[in-house]
């Protein structure tokens, strides 16, 4: 049985046994035993006790305040024995922030990241507050844990219609994606991707309509494979396949690549593909969410060794590639769906209706099960809510739409339909910014922390409602997603504009200029963001987005990109001349950069 390890300052009790009572629940689960003081008997030598817990513990959670940074015993015989594991073992460390104190000035504790997010601590909540967010660290310590189990063994999941597959020892060359809960349905789908993989000498794709769950059937593939596999990695698309496959594999820390720190992305991007093309072991690659079926690198991934069997997924047809395309649920999986979401009082009878509004689409499912039970909504008032609204998505989807929109009109029904749902939610003034934001960020996980700094958030309580009403995702390690369908509808009803996206757009110029001593390489991760906010924003006319489309030319200059300098030096340019068509210095500077990029090209 996993053991969970606790530390706190005996001021602190009451908060320690609010948490314990949320942890039984994994003990009386007989998922974990939970580990504090009180575990110590009468007579034996406490301290050979607790050293021989923190050995033994897959967590350790520690309780944070004055007074347990100020504890001499905590400071002097248990911190190191915490931090002398972690070193060897990467012991995964959990801080609690239970009572402001100055946590921030420690270095080993500044380094870790912290629950909950933001500057509020448990102590200065109410009573509810707590209690939900205690809740929900015992939920990501159950996913670490989780997590921690598949990272360290091969686990094959067989049903009892399947074969016993042989199991490899599995090198895994990416993080392993966010685990969602079981998958609904997809039995059929999944065996004849099996099929696919096997038996076609061809990238197997996964294509459907937004939103009706193709990256979950393909988490749910590679947990159930990846241990047939000696090599398995997990790639999201990140605007092409070079540069997804460079952001995936091609870091400074690469298990599959020798890299240097000096190396342009096109130099990683080639060994890459030449350390690809020498693969002789069986390897399972999933590229997910491809987003530009004329990619240039699209037909390369044809092209590799028979050893590497490919999944991928997408909105769109690609030439080549073997499809599996993805339908609707039916109407008993979307009930099971529903109710997975929603606790209150059941009733199939009106459920049945809510979905043929629905139009059976899975994310549309889960949003109104989560509002209505987020909101203490009977089925029946969400039904009504729906008809009052004129909700009715049946009748955009009544023809099976497996692949990308049909045409531009069909795109606004269903945008036009699925915005009175987002009214009924009833999104708030302090949320609805953070929704802007993130509709403007690329479509992929995102440090909480990050999310906070950039847009001055002084607190979590935006993000956990949106999170607990679906429209905003997070994982055990405290990153956010947001589903593309939900930002195109964001950005479909709201329009963001820069005014909205000031603080987004101040932090990442701030972030991406490269100043004396700066080293680019250090940047890079942080292109991704701003070129997604360029790419939304850039019919605007500010000096601060042209600023940031500067500063993204700037480190692609310093990475060897010139091809990629030259197209954002061309849109800071073009964003200055629309503000000030009569002239301005910085136009002026702009314009000298560009013709000093195409000069160095050239």
């Amino acid at each position: 049985m996993k053991k969970i390890f606790i530390e706190y300052s005996q001021k602190d009790s009451e908060y320690k046994d609010r948490l314990m009572t949320q942890l039984r629940v994994l003990e009386l689960e007989d998922y974990a035993e939970i580990w504090d003081d009180r575990q110590i008997q009468v007579g034996t030598d406490w301290l050979s006790e607790i050293q021989n817990a923190i050995e033994e513990a897959e967590v350790v959670v520690l309780m944070i305040s004055a007074g347990f940074l100020t504890s001499v015993f905590i400071r002097a015989e248990v911190i190191p024995r915490i931090l002398e594991r972690r070193q060897r073992e990467g012991l995964i460390i959990l801080p609690l922030f239970v009572k402001p104190c100055a946590w921030q000035k420690i270095p080993w504790l500044s380094s870790i990241q912290g629950f909950p997010p933001g500057n509020k601590t448990l102590m200065e909540m109410d009573e509810p507050a707590q209690f939900r967010l205690l809740s929900q660290f015992v939920a990501q310590i159950f996913e670490i844990l989780e997590k921690k189990d598949l990272e360290s063994t091969s686990i094959s999941h067989n049903n009892s219609n399947r074969v016993e597959k042989t199991k490899v020892l599995t090198t895994f060359l990416t993080p392993l994606p966010p685990r969602k809960i079981e998958l609904i349905g997809r039995e059929k789908e999944l065996a004849e991707l099996d099929r696919l993989i096997k038996t076609s000498n061809r990238v197997v794709l996964v294509n459907g309509l937004g939103g009706i769950g193709k990256t979950e059937v393909c988490k749910a593939y590679f947990y159930e494979h990846y241990s047939e596999y000696h090599l398995a990695a997990w790639v999201d698309w990140y605007g092409s396949v070079r540069e997804s496959l460079v952001n995936a594999l091609g870091g400074d820390k690469s298990k599959f690549i020798d890299t240097n720190e000096k190396d342009t992305a096109d130099e990683r991007f080639e060994k890459i593909v030449e350390r690809l093309e020498l693969v002789r072991e069986p390897m399972l690659l999933v590229f997910d969410n491809i987003g530009n079926p004329e990619d240039n690198d699209i037909e390369m991934l044809l092209s590799l060794p028979l050893e590497i069997k490919i999944l991928a997924s997408s909105r769109s047809h690609i030439e080549g590639y073997e499809e599996r395309s993805l339908e609707f649920l039916n109407s008993i999986e979307c009930k099971e769906l529903f109710y997975r979401f929603y606790k209150g009082i059941r009733d199939d009878e009106l459920l049945g209706k809510v979905l043929e509004l629905c139009g059976y689409h899975t994310l549309t499912v889960e949003l109104l099960a989560r509002t209505a039970d987020y909101s203490g909504m009977s089925i029946g008032t969400l039904f009504d809510t729906l008809k009052i609204k004129g909700f009715n998505l049946n009748t955009v989807m009544s023809g099976k739409i497996s692949t990308s929109w049909h045409n531009e009109r069909e795109k606004r029904t269903f945008f036009d339909h699925l915005l009175k749902g987002f009214d009924i939610s009833g999104v708030t003034e302090k949320e609805l910014p953070v929704l802007v934001n993130l509709s403007i960020l690329p479509a992929i996980y995102i440090h909480q922390n990050w999310i906070f700094e950039w847009l001055h958030l002084d607190e979590p309580a935006s993000l956990v409602s949106l999170i607990a009403r679906g429209w905003i995702k997070r994982d055990s390690e405290y990153r956010v997603f947001m589903h593309p369908v939900i930002g195109e509808v964001v950005r479909f009803k709201v329009k963001p504009n820069a005014e909205m996206c000031r603080d987004l757009i101040l932090s990442l110029a701030k972030t991406l200029k490269c100043g004396p001593g700066d080293n680019p390489i250090d940047k890079k991760v942080f292109l991704i963001y701003g070129e997604s906010v360029i790419q939304y924003l850039s019919e605007e006319t500010d000096a601060d987005l042209a600023a940031l489309a500067n500063n993204i030319s700037t480190i692609h200059i310093d990475l060897g990109q010139l091809d990629r300098a030259i197209e954002f030096a061309e849109k800071a340019a073009a964003i200055m001349q629309k503000k000030f068509p009569g002239g301005h210095p910085k136009l002026d500077l702009y314009r000298r950069n560009l013709e000093a990029i195409r000069a160095g090209k050239g």
